[in-house]
């Protein structure tokens, strides 16, 4: 890792930010390789149609979510991954009565997304 440093990111020291529909989510944007967010959604909250230029890779860190894709739906449940070639058309949506928690990473980074910031420092000592 010689001339390189490593890039650590803690959630809870970074600025969420709300959508209107409900969710909110938190954005590491240290690389132009990879986009990270996470995202904490309502019951029945989602995305329709839509597509990235990039790879898309979801994990389910709680909750149950549903992809849709060309019509089919894919249930994931807490622990599941899904991913989602880049320019294919989706939709993503949360599923049952809890609200889930969602990482997305984006693989070559989304050039659309703005990166969190750093509102507080917990100590951990990375710098």
């Amino acid at each position: 890792m010689e001339g390189r440093k490593p890039i650590f990111f803690d959630i809870e020291e970074q600025e969420w930010t709300d959508a209107p529909n409900g969710a909110r989510s938190v954005i590491l944007q240290a690389t132009p390789r990879a986009t990270m967010q996470t995202w904490e959604m309502p019951p029945q909250v989602g995305r329709g149609d839509h597509h990235h230029f990039a790879e898309q890779l979801a994990f389910v860190r709680r909750g149950k979510a549903k992809i849709i894709i060309e019509g089919r739906e894919y249930h994931l449940n807490e622990g599941c991954f899904g991913i989602v070639s880049s320019d294919v058309v989706h939709g993503a949506f949360t599923l049952g009565n809890a609200t889930a928690i969602v990482v997305d990473m984006f693989l070559p980074a989304e050039s659309d997304r703005v990166p969190s910031e750093k509102v507080r420092d917990l100590g951990h000592h990375w710098e």
